[in-house]
């Protein structure tokens, strides 16, 4: 019996000396992949990776992207759909709209939210697998638009939208700039 509780003995004593080296602090997650890589703790082996507050924001930026491509250009070609998601992208890093992707997919301006889906609760259903992959590919900077800040579809009569510079049209989208 002593020689099974070698392996997780030593594995403790080499966590507890990872956290008190002087020179960095140690991190859970740090703890985590250290104990890891001992092969006789399945405990840590055998659990998904520690998830740190960065990824816990980024899901909850791609599940958002995601519902509003999934409303948005449903029946729409893939490029359609990731362009959907970098006019929001573009809008954050712009300066111009609310600085958050969440902010600026629910952002209501005079009255009016920016779009249709937050009015009418679309956003609310489920994101479909490939507006979850545009999303990622929005995420990770893919813009076929070069900068966009606007969309819309080819029924559109607002004269206000209509007016604004083309920059691409994919499936029945257009997307224009500011």
């Amino acid at each position: 019996m002593a020689e099974s509780m070698e392996p997780a003995i030593e594995s403790i004593v080499r966590a507890e000396a990872l956290a008190s080296a002087p020179e960095e602090p140690v991190t859970p997650v740090a703890q985590a992949a250290a104990l890891a890589e001992d092969s006789s703790n399945t405990e840590i082996q055998n659990t998904q990776s520690i998830p740190e507050k960065a990824d816990s924001q980024y899901e909850k930026d791609l599940d958002v992207l995601a519902r509003l491509i999934t409303a948005e250009a449903q029946g729409e070609p893939y490029d359609a759909k990731v362009a959907v998601g970098a006019v929001v992208m573009n809008r954050v890093e712009s300066g111009l709209w609310a600085a958050t992707i969440k902010d600026v997919i629910y952002q209501n301006i005079n009255g009016y939210y920016q779009f249709t889906p937050v009015a009418n609760g679309w956003i609310n259903k489920p994101a479909e697998s490939e507006s979850i992959k545009a999303a990622q590919a929005a995420l990770s900077g893919v813009d076929p638009t070069s900068g966009a800040q606007f969309y819309y579809d080819d029924k559109a009569t607002n004269t206000w939208i209509l007016s604004k510079p083309i920059s691409v049209q994919i499936g029945h989208m257009t997307y224009a700039y500011n």
